[in-house]
């Protein structure tokens, strides 16, 4: 239940979060043609070493890989704008576009990744908050739990819930990261399961 209530906190805010440079740097001509930063977990900030940056400036396509603190260093980079995606091994992707040059603020920036399993697990939340007897029960219940609330309560005509449930279960508390895949039909499974919610109703 303690990784339940875990799993079910506020999704966290992925994406690129620019440093704040000194008044000083800010008033200075718009110089600065690197990037440098750090790739971050969006959910407890923890480095993730694992993670690739590409950068596509004008015809050039630059591959960079992080640090074990997940810190990259891209320097000289042309001026215009650039496009950066950024990739890890069990985590949604994420890109951004900015210009270059800047004043700094693209030093010491932070990229959050969300983790797949906290996207899968927000997606459930989302098609499954109307079945909850109680917003008490949602924050306590377990999401089997639930499909046999619903199952007994005849919410429900079809066992989408059910199918759901052990998309659920295998992706965020197995021992393997899931895949991409598994997050698409995570979502195509709760619209799903949504859209004949509403129709019930």
């Amino acid at each position: 239940r303690a990784a339940h209530r875990r799993a079910a906190a506020p999704p966290p805010a992925p994406g690129l979060t620019e440093s704040r440079p000194s008044l000083l740097s800010s008033l200075r001509a718009r110089a600065d043609f690197g990037l440098v930063g750090f790739v971050v977990d969006a959910v407890d900030d923890r480095a993730i070493a694992s993670a690739t940056l590409v950068v596509r400036a004008g015809h050039q396509r630059l591959a960079a890989a992080v640090d074990a603190r997940g810190r990259f260093v891209l320097e000289e980079l042309p001026p215009g704008p650039v496009l950066v995606e950024v990739a890890a091994p069990g985590y949604v992707g994420e890109q951004f576009t900015r210009t270059l040059p800047h004043r700094g603020e693209l030093r010491g920036a932070r990229v959050r990744l969300v983790p797949v399993r906290a996207r899968i697990f927000d997606a459930w939340r989302r098609a499954a908050a109307p079945l909850y007897p109680s917003a008490k029960a949602a924050e306590t219940m377990t999401p089997r739990e639930l499909q046999a609330f619903v199952e007994r309560r005849r919410l429900l005509p079809h066992d989408r819930l059910g199918a759901l449930t052990a998309l659920v279960e295998s992706s965020v508390w197995g021992a393997r990261p899931p895949s991409s895949e598994a997050l698409e039909e995570c979502e195509r499974l709760a619209a799903a399961l949504s859209s004949e919610d509403s129709s019930t109703r």
